[in-house]
């Protein structure tokens, strides 16, 4: 008898074999449980677009590393710092109330309302640019910004409109089209840094592929709404909107302080190596950091 036959008899004098039936069929039960899940299929759907993503930036990071300066990266560093920094203020943490309400038209009306203050908030700090912005740039020293100044109000305008949409897209469980606009952002960005850097535009081109990368995607949202989700819209009043900012009036109080404490604290380093070691640390610390987040990000 050979041992592969012993090992046979073995097993099944044991009942290995039934045991082995049963975990297969718990382990069936549980991934069918799981797949039949909106959430677990959200989370798988948004998940692996997030990594194809993720996969797209590290492709790209080396071509795009060899057509910039440091310099130029450390004066990106400090343009996504402060454009993260202004977009909690964009909308008062508003959209984090779309997914809470169960009627639609009521979350419809929460939606404008973040596009109201998003709008509001950009056009009170272009006129605060237009009257004191390179005060302001000198004070806290950073000239090198100056002359990219407007892009930050382009990059709020869009990456507030776009995070607005994206929390009703989440409201209406629509992940494919979220995993969609992640995998045209990194696209888009990328190949924007690529092709500006061949260009030679310097810092400008960076900038303007991060606008890119963080933009991407509001036409994809707004086709949604204007064709499946129209109706949630029919009931949009003065009224509504009033109710709604009045109800989830917390968001703003006590969301928005909070989160823009934290942000400030995360871009801290940034500034403090620009103030202290100049533009060229500044970019090592902004590539060796998106790096570094690549793998938090995807987890999360």
């Amino acid at each position: 008898m050979t041992v592969e036959g012993i090992s046979n008899i073995i097993s099944k004098s044991l009942g290995f074999e039934k045991l082995k039936n049963i975990f297969l069929k718990i382990g069936y039960r549980q991934y069918s449980r799981v797949m039949s899940s909106p959430l677990w299929k959200g989370v798988f759907v948004i998940g692996g677009g997030t990594a194809l993503a993720q996969g797209i930036g590290i492709i790209s990071t080396p071509i795009i590393t060899r057509l910039y300066d440091p310099s130029d990266f450390g004066l990106l560093g400090i343009y996504s710092s402060v454009l993260t920094i202004l977009l909690v203020i964009a909308s008062l943490r508003y959209e984090y109330a779309i997914p809470v309400p169960k009627d639609s038209s009521r979350a419809a009306n929460i939606l404008i309302l973040c596009l109201m203050i998003i709008t509001g908030v950009t056009g009170i700090l272009c006129i605060s640019f237009l009257l004191v912005g390179s005060r302001i740039v000198e004070m806290l020293d950073f000239q090198d910004l100056l002359p990219y100044l407007w892009l930050v109000l382009v990059g709020l305008l869009g990456a507030g409109i776009y995070q607005a949409l994206n929390y009703w897209a989440i409201r209406q469980r629509d992940y494919p089209r979220i995993t969609r606009t992640k995998i045209n952002q990194s696209l888009g960005g990328s190949l924007s840094k690529i092709l500006f850097g061949f260009l030679a535009l310097g810092p400008l081109g960076l900038i303007l592929g991060y606008i890119v990368s963080n933009v991407a995607g509001i036409y994809t949202f707004t086709k949604a709404i204007v064709g499946k989700d129209r109706d949630a819209f029919r009931d949009i009043s003065v009224a509504g909107i009033k109710s709604v900012a009045q109800e989830y009036r917390s968001f703003p109080m006590y969301s928005a302080p909070a989160t823009l404490l934290f942000a400030v604290s995360l871009q801290i380093p940034v500034f403090m190596l620009s103030f202290m070691y100049g533009l060229d640390v500044v970019g090592w610390y902004t590539l060796a950091y998106q790096m570094l987040a690549l793998p938090v990000a995807l987890i999360s």
